[in-house]
């Protein structure tokens, strides 16, 4: 009885101390997805409304924005605190024009030591996970 109070006990223990990290994974991942899905969105909006969408990183309040120049358009993508998103080039606006971007971007995703880059190829648009 004892032995295997003992053997619950520390799966309990055990199991909500690798908890958070395994939580942390899965909330980075859904964010890298909401972004990609986004993006894709903004292409095909900036392409099937001939105009230009602007995407903003704010990294002091944890949020990517998707603003259309005419501005009926807009669209967040939050991150946790632990977490930046940046070009890799420091710029902190990538412009998409008719669907197109006039030069290849690298958007990197920090957390702690894991970073995950996507590649936004010329013209094209459509991002590529490293």
């Amino acid at each position: 009885m004892s032995l295997t109070l003992f053997l619950i006990s520390g799966a309990l223990v055990l199991g909500g101390r690798y908890q958070p990290v395994q939580f942390q994974d899965w909330q980075e991942h859904m964010v890298i997805n909401h972004f990609k899905e986004t993006w894709d969105n903004a292409l095909s909006y900036s392409l099937t409304r001939h105009t230009i969408v602007a995407i903003s990183f704010y990294q002091s309040k944890g949020y990517v924005r998707f603003l259309s120049g005419n501005g009926k358009w807009c669209r967040y993508v939050r991150y946790p605190k632990q977490m930046t998103i940046q070009p890799k080039n420091g710029s902190p606006v990538i412009n998409i024009r008719n669907g197109n971007l006039l030069k290849p971007q690298i958007i990197e995703f920090k957390s702690g030591q894991k970073t995950t880059s996507l590649t936004a190829q010329m013209h094209w648009g459509r991002l590529d996970e490293k």
